[in-house]
């Protein structure tokens, strides 16, 4: 069922509330309705709004965390990168190669093209693509970004540790393809931020990006937003992208959606 029927669907039972209090996340609209209530993560209570502009899914927290727990959050969830040795980051770069293969054909020529990734997290996807040849750029603004350069030996070139804005900045139409894993749904602008990516593209250069879907697994305070297939539709309205593709890993229950500049 499409977010849109959804709504129309509970409309009749009367679940309704224009409580959300705030403007959505993408779109900054502020026709949003509230869809039902579950918990999080740690159990606690959250209410499901969807905005009826874009239809992105916007989960409101009954919890806020403050700047200190967020960053304790952030901390503990890079505890395994930095306990890790560098043959289990290597064992992962090795079992991220099939997924380098399964998307050559959208990554453009090794000898003329350069790949991008944003948010590299571990690095373990960039130091994939450059074990397969590509020329490679990412970046990666939390201290990850130190201990990637530190495993995978990246140039300051290649791994810049920055947010998407600056590294914007820095290449635009550069890339003949640009990764993203797990990374708008973080960003409190991601309109902008797919915008940015957009002008670091070449002309019929690729976005490949995953998501997570909408399930308690996932209903945490760094998920500011789930995104729609209908969400893609509004972002390619206002970005210039068109949307290429859009696939379900069932396994992990993530979305990976492919756009094209």
């Amino acid at each position: 069922m499409s977010i849109a029927n959804l709504i129309s669907a509970t409309r009749y039972n009367n679940c309704l509330s224009y409580s959300y209090e705030k403007p959505c996340v993408l779109c900054l609209q502020t026709d949003i309705v509230k869809l039902f209530e579950t918990v999080d993560v740690n159990q606690k209570p959250v209410a499901i709004y969807v905005c009826k502009t874009c239809f992105s899914v916007l989960p409101k927290y009954s919890h806020s965390l403050s700047d200190e727990e967020l960053q304790q959050s952030n901390d503990s969830g890079m505890e395994y990168y930095f306990s890790a040795n560098k043959d289990q980051w290597n064992a992962d770069v090795s079992c991220l190669d099939g997924m380098v293969q399964y998307f050559e054909d959208l990554l453009g020529d090794k000898d003329k093209s350069i790949v991008g990734e944003i948010g590299t997290g571990r690095g373990c996807l960039l130091a994939a693509l450059k074990k397969r040849g590509y020329g490679v750029k990412g970046c990666e603004p939390t201290l990850l970004a130190d201990l990637s350069r530190k495993y995978f030996e990246f140039g300051d070139d290649e791994l810049l540790k920055c947010r998407i804005d600056v590294f914007a900045e820095s290449y635009p139409e550069t890339f003949s393809s640009i990764f993203a894993w797990h990374v708008f749904e973080h960003i409190p602008s991601p309109l902008k931020a797919f915008s940015s990516v957009h002008a670091m593209l070449k002309s019929g250069g690729f976005l490949i990006s995953q998501f997570p879907t909408l399930r308690v697994e996932e209903l945490h305070q760094q998920h500011l937003i789930f995104f729609s297939e209908q969400s893609f539709e509004y972002i390619c309205r206002k970005t210039g992208f068109s949307l290429a593709a859009v696939s379900y890993d069932y396994h992990n229950r993530f979305m990976t959606v492919i756009l094209r500049k």
